[in-house]
């Protein structure tokens, strides 16, 4: 039997679908699925809705409207594969998404959170920070480099010692690319890539994942 019902989540509006149960029930931290941090990188989306499976493996869905550039999805465990579709104007998840992202969820992980973002592109013209979530657990360090806001191509070495670090005083436009380190001083080998294109909105963070 599908259950439909409101529910408030951290001054957001939830409306949750699941099947056979109601919210996704508690799981051991960090050993059972995961809870999920939605971000609003562009500082278009006004609702996310998320789906997937439960720490149980049943199908659950929920509507999240955002809160700023981040929502907090908590009390909701999450494993597997998880869809995340981003509304543009309504807090209820009404109409057509504009874009999606497709997120992979562990099972078991030292944290108890993975960061899921609207876009890895946000092309809006306008300057951000990075703020970086290791979801995977292997950086100890970051090294970002691409265009500052005067145009100029930079990079440096932030020292990542938890799962989220605020790259706080760069601001950045355009594509940026960002290693990985496992050392705390972006020495030896990278153990991850990845690239991203800044310009939000808001011109505040832009919340980048390994």
């Amino acid at each position: 039997m599908n259950i439909r019902k409101i529910a408030t989540l951290a001054g957001a509006t939830v409306l949750a679908l699941t099947a056979g149960v109601g919210l996704a029930g508690t799981a051991h931290a960090g050993t059972r699925g995961q809870q999920i941090l939605l971000l609003n990188n562009t500082g278009y989306t006004s609702s996310f809705w998320v789906s997937g499976r439960d720490q149980n493996g049943n199908f659950a869905g929920g509507c999240f409207a955002t809160t700023g550039y981040q929502t907090w999805v908590s009390g909701w465990w999450w494993t597997g594969n998880v869809t995340a579709a981003a509304y543009h104007g309504t807090t209820n998840c009404s109409g057509s998404a504009y874009t999606q992202t497709d997120a992979y969820i562990p099972t078991s992980s030292s944290n108890d959170w993975q960061a899921v973002a609207d876009v890895v592109r946000s092309i809006n013209g306008n300057n951000q920070m990075i703020e970086f979530f290791d979801n995977e657990h292997i950086a100890n360090s970051v090294k970002v480099s691409g265009y500052n806001q005067g145009g100029m191509l930079v990079s440096n070495c932030w020292s990542t010692p938890g799962w989220d670090t605020q790259l706080n005083g760069w601001w950045w436009n355009g594509s940026v690319g960002i290693e990985t380190y496992s050392s705390s001083n972006c020495g030896g080998t990278r153990n991850g890539y990845f690239t991203y294109q800044l310009g939000g909105v808001d011109g505040s963070w832009f919340g980048a994942a390994d």
